[in-house]
C-alpha cells in the first residue's frame, strides 16, 4: 500500500456490488455476486420472489373482540359533554391573554388621557 503500490481491493469490491445491484435493477438472472474477505468474487443465487407462495405463507392476526371498547348512550353522552367543556376552556384559555392584553392597553391608554388634561390645565 505505498504511492506506487495501491490497494485496489476496494475497488474491486464496490465494482461487484455496483455490478451486482445494476443486474438486480435490470432483471438479471437473480445471480448475486459478492467479494468475500479475501477479495475473490463468488456467485450465490438468490431465490425468486412469487406473490402467491407469499401471501399463503403469511399469517394474518386474527380479530380479537375482546379487545373492543362498547360504550353505553350515558358513556357515550358524557365523554359528548366533556369533549365540549374541554373545548370551551381551551378558548376562554385562548381569549384570556389577548383580553387582558386589551384591558391594559385600554388602561395605559386613559392614564395618558389623563395625564396630559393636567398638563393643559397646568399650563393655563
Amino acid at each position: 500500500e505505498t504511492s506506487e503500490h495501491p490497494d485496489t481491493t476496494i475497488g474491486y469490491e464496490g465494482r461487484a456490488k455496483v455490478e451486482a445491484r445494476l443486474r438486480q435493477l435490470e432483471g438479471g438472472d437473480g445471480t448475486v455476486i459478492l467479494a468475500n474477505k479475501d477479495g475473490k468474487l463468488t456467485a450465490a443465487k438468490t431465490a425468486k420472489y412469487v406473490p402467491t407462495a407469499a401471501k399463503a405463507s403469511a399469517v394474518a392476526p386474527a380479530y380479537n373482540d375482546a379487545s373492543d371498547m362498547v360504550l353505553d348512550e350515558k358513556e357515550k353522552k358524557s365523554a359528548k359533554k366533556d369533549k365540549k367543556k374541554r373545548k370551551a376552556e381551551e378558548e376562554n384559555d385562548d381569549e384570556a391573554p389577548a383580553k387582558k392584553a386589551k384591558k391594559e392597553k385600554k388602561e395605559k391608554k386613559e392614564k395618558k388621557s389623563k395625564k396630559e388634561k393636567k398638563e393643559k390645565k397646568s399650563k393655563k
